[in-house]
Order: structure tokens, then C-alpha cells, then sequence
């Protein structure tokens, strides 16, 4: 996904700054789509809002979530 934004099959494009491209560059797992990890984002949103659990720390990392 570029910073403009990327079409999707439906013709729908989201746009991003490049900060939030650097902080999900982040959360990436090698090889991951920028689809694949914001629907796991969403997911896990979605269940935290469903379970009423929220993550303590907005500084999660990839070694955080291994260690899981």
C-alpha cells in the first residue's frame, strides 16, 4: 500500500500518512499485507470491545507478542 492509498476489488481506497505507514510497518509480521494486519487489528478490536479486555500497553512489539 502506498501512501496515496490502495484499491481494493470493491474500487476503495483508504489513505494513510506516513506516520501511521511507519507504525504499522512496525507491527507487520514479515511477509504480511497491510490487509492481513489491519484485519487482525480489527479482530483484535473487536473482541476487546466484546470481552470488555483492553490491552495495557499501547507500546506493544513483536517480541511481545511471541512471548504470548
Amino acid at each position: 500500500m502506498s501512501q496515496m492509498g490502495h484499491n481494493n476489488k470493491s474500487g476503495k481506497t483508504i489513505r494513510l500518512g506516513s506516520a501511521a505507514l511507519d507504525r504499522l510497518d512496525k507491527l507487520r509480521h514479515k511477509g504480511q499485507s497491510y490487509d492481513g494486519l489491519i484485519t487482525e487489528l480489527l479482530d483484535l478490536h473487536e473482541s476487546e470491545t466484546l470481552t470488555g479486555q483492553k490491552i495495557t500497553s499501547s507500546k506493544r512489539t513483536r517480541s511481545d507478542d511471541e512471548q504470548v
